[in-house]
């Protein structure tokens, strides 16, 4: 225990000395605007930066997560967070420095760090669920809730997503199958027994009886043969893989449960968690009865010091100005005196004053400056002053067991004590100053009359109506949810279906490769698109194509875009997070499970506000603003919370639904206005969702070019102010995806070159459709079966040629239809023009 409480307090001084090393080195060279730099040079700087303090914050959350000091806990976690919203600053330079694109490609970078690729992975911060006590109950609600209205269970995933419910004539025609196949093979056993019989009687007519495999010497001589045949090639297999993993070819063999260091350290992270629990709980009984102990042991000569500071203050300014002072006196600021200005600093400064104003009129109206908000580095320079001043030194001998220092929590509970005394001050000597005035009043007025009584009190003010009460801010809430609690309305989305639970999943299973050769993709890019256009009627030569993003990068943008401001407050209020994402890929992508993803890594609620779940929900002309307004003021009072839309394209197209099979529901796009009104007007008196609010909206679409219009693609990319493309998986996604699911359903070790196979024919496959071949044809009955019945690549053959591949056309609109949000071209050619209007027809 001891040993690893100085790991990680090691790990942790480790951190706050890189940490000094960037605000002392690097950050001052990548802000430094007295020399020249290109934005080549500036983006190294910047990238840089950004990888140190990736870094720092792996190491920050690894130390917070596991050092069980409640003390230390507090102050690593404050700097965990400044050094967080760094981070976000820092990536929004680089994307300013990366023509406004959000996947960066850093593999030069790296190159010249000498680090590896992993180091970009954004960690996710795990006390955004672990010190939140509300969720184990809000689930527990939910899913008695689920129960009780026999609502379906959507928090497991769907093994068979695509599939439909068999037919009693599809299962009798598969048994009808099976048993054919069952009776083909006993004949075929039955005439090999027969055949075998026959060779053998063969073979004695023409050896002779010697050779015959029923006599004891033939049948010891044929088994002692075959054994050493087996024994040879099992050797030779145990060498040929023991070769293999020395030259790192072949993962090296599993350990027993009670060897394998994995294993261990899950169960010694266990176990520090309940330390840590046990500790908090201490800490948090110390700071009441040290607070009472402060209290009773230094607040009496506190308050004998405070009333002799005081009393003699006010006697001092009763000799100076022979009045007794007010106490608000004492805490007022003085007022400075101004100073008459000679007739040479007036001349002069009316000169600036005439200076000013005419260089007003000339560049025309002045623009004042946005301050540039410095919590977080302001933030990160106190943290490591904190360290310094009160760990970095400090002697923890004789605290073994990490508990909490008496003596701090005496020094942090004491303001408080020393706040409350000076309250109690306060109001005794305001009783003195008044009983002391009223004596020297009577004093003086002692042998004079009195005058008669003044003057009689005039008729008071009729009590008036006042003011009206103005109109509440915010928009108008209907009546029908004003008048539901929170509570209420809580159990009415969940009956309606509105608010979900999903299924627990992390975005580190959201599995593929990183993008090792981006930066050099992305400048032979950048170059074709200085070349000049090709002549016409020549044809176009084929350019190269702008990098799709890397899964690493997807990894990374969702962390640092949606987990890490939804999670924490402090980043929402002081950076300039989005309220909105899109995401966009082919059907099976990973859209709704890097949702779900955020949900479950931020501990958030989950509304779905699909077109398709939304159907039947609220009718009437009201009802729109009804749901909309209900799902986010839930969402807003229970936060943090994620708003799910998938479909969204049909949301924003304009007009009227289309006769046919879709008119008998409602139209998508009956929430648009509302929404839009909600969560993005201009006023804030008509939004109801702040900019600090922990209300993350996530749309998704498969066929987001379907929204044509010019106006409706304007709308969605101005609502959604990022855009999230999840492209196919490339070679070494597929890879890493095949090995993972089959490692998921049972099997740890498939042979490599078979996953090879698998990777190379499904090239045109999303990973959901690989997912869901894995699912489909590893259940558990054939795990059981493994040791008789090895794995073949040939299982999952058959069920991926079931699944329907994507189509080059669809692939190519989707990529065109990205590139068009970020103003760049595409490979093939130009980027997509706009329809030019038809003259209208005369009548």
């Amino acid at each position: 225990h001891s040993m690893a409480s100085l790991t990680y307090d090691q790990l942790w001084k480790e951190a706050m000395v890189e940490l000094l090393d960037q605000l002392e080195v690097n950050e001052p060279a990548a802000f430094d605007t007295s020399v020249a730099q290109d934005n080549e040079q500036r983006f190294q700087h910047f990238a840089t930066l950004y990888i140190r303090y990736i870094q720092i914050v792996r190491k920050l959350e690894e130390a917070y997560d596991q050092i069980v000091h409640p003390q230390k806990r507090i102050d690593i976690k404050a700097t965990l967070i400044a050094v967080m919203g760094r981070v976000l600053e820092i990536k929004d330079a680089l994307v300013a420095l990366n023509r406004g694109i959000s996947f960066l490609n850093l593999d030069e970078v790296l190159v010249d760090l000498k680090l590896p690729p992993t180091v970009l992975e954004a960690p996710v911060p795990r006390f955004f669920v672990e010190d939140r006590d509300d969720i184990e109950a809000r689930e527990k609600l939910l899913e008695t809730w689920t129960l009780q209205f026999n609502l379906p269970d959507r928090s497991r995933e769907d093994v068979d997503a695509a599939g439909e419910e068999m037919s009693l004539e599809s299962a009798l025609h598969a048994i009808q199958i099976n048993e054919r196949a069952r009776q083909g093979r006993q004949r075929a056993k039955g005439m090999r027994e027969i055949q075998v019989e026959e060779e053998r009687e063969r073979r004695i007519m023409q050896l002779g009886a010697d050779h015959d495999e029923r006599d004891p010497d033939t049948a010891a001589r044929i088994v002692s043969a075959r054994w050493r045949g087996y024994e040879a090639r099992k050797q030779t297999e145990i060498m040929r893989r023991e070769e293999l993993i020395f030259i790192g070819m072949e993962p090296p063999l599993p350990l027993a449960p009670e060897a394998d260091p994995v294993v261990v350290l899950a169960a010694n992270r266990v176990r520090r968690k309940h330390v840590q629990h046990s500790h908090a709980q201490e800490y948090r009984r110390a700071l009441v009865t040290l607070k009472a102990e402060v209290a009773s042991h230094e607040a009496p000569e506190m308050r004998e010091e405070m009333l002799e500071q005081l009393r003699d203050w006010y006697i001092k300014e009763h000799e100076r100005t022979g009045a007794f002072p007010k106490l608000e006196q004492l805490t007022a600021e003085p007022v400075p005196e101004e100073v008459p200005l000679d007739d040479k600093a007036k001349k002069a400064l009316e000169a600036k004053q005439k200076a000013a104003a005419a260089k007003g009129k000339k560049k025309g109206p002045v623009v004042e400056e946005v301050p540039v908000d410095r919590h977080f580095a302001e933030g990160m320079e106190g943290a490591f002053r904190l360290w310094s001043d009160k760990w970095q030194l400090r002697d923890e001998g004789a605290n073994f067991a990490q508990r909490y220092d008496a003596e701090l929590v005496k020094q942090l509970v004491r303001p408080e004590v020393e706040e409350s005394v000076r309250k109690t001050v306060k109001q005794r000597i305001e009783m003195e100053l008044a009983n002391l005035e009223e004596a020297f009043e009577r004093d003086r007025n002692k042998g004079k009359k009195g005058k008669k009584g003044g003057k009689k009190g005039g008729k008071g003010k009729k009590g008036g109506k006042g003011k009206k009460g103005g109109k509440p801010k915010g928009p108008k809430e209907p009546k029908d949810i004003a008048s539901k609690t929170v509570d209420q309305l809580f159990r009415d989305l969940i009956q309606k279906q509105l608010l979900q639970r999903h299924p627990k999943v992390h975005v580190s299973e959201y599995v593929g490769s990183f993008l090792f050769l981006g930066r050099a993709v992305e400048k032979l890019a950048e170059a074709a698109e200085k070349l000049p256009p090709p002549e016409e009627g020549a044809t176009a030569p084929e350019r190269p194509r702008w990098p799709d993003p890397s899964v690493s990068q997807l990894r990374q943008a969702v962390t640092e875009s949606c987990i890490w401001p939804l999670g924490e407050q402090q980043i929402k209020d002081h950076w300039s997070s989005v309220r909105s994402v899109l995401l966009v890929g082919q059907q099976g992508s990973g859209k709704r499970m890097l949702a779900n993803a955020i949900a479950t890594e931020t501990g958030a609620n989950f509304f779905d506000l699909s077109p398709a779940n939304t159907n039947g929900q609220y009718p009437g002309k009201k009802g729109p603003y009804e749901m909309i307004y209900a799902v986010l003021k839930l969402a807003k009072a229970y936060q943090p919370s994620v708003v799910w839309i998938g479909d969204v394209e049909g949301v924003f197209q304009s007009g009227k639904a289309k006769k046919g099979a879709k008119a008998a529901g409602d139209p998508p796009n009956r929430i648009l206005k509302p929404l839009r009104e909600l969560v993005e007007h201009k006023s804030d008196k008509k939004r109801l969702l702040s900019d600090t609010d922990r209300v993350l909206i996530i749309g998704a679409s498969d066929r987001p070019y379907a929204a044509e219009k010019a106006k409706d693609y304007a709308a969605m990319v101005s609502f959604f102010k990022k855009v999230l493309y999840l492209p196919m998986p490339d070679y070494p996604s597929r890879y890493m995806l095949w090995k993972e699911a089959l490692r998921r359903q049972g099997i740890p070790r498939p042979p490599a070159d078979d996953v090879q196979t698998l990777a190379r024919i499904s090239e045109n496959y999303t990973s959901g459709s690989i997912m869901r071949v894995v699912r489909r044809a590893i259940t558990q009955r054939r795990v059981e079966r493994l040791e008789r019945k090895p794995f073949s690549l040939n299982e999952l053959v058959g069920p991926l040629a079931k699944e329907a591949p994507v189509g080059s056309s669809d692939d190519k609109k989707m990529y065109e239809w990205y590139l068009k949000t970020l103003n760049l071209n595409s490979g093939e050619g130009d980027a997509p023009k706009k329809e030019a209007k038809k003259p209208a027809k005369k009548k």
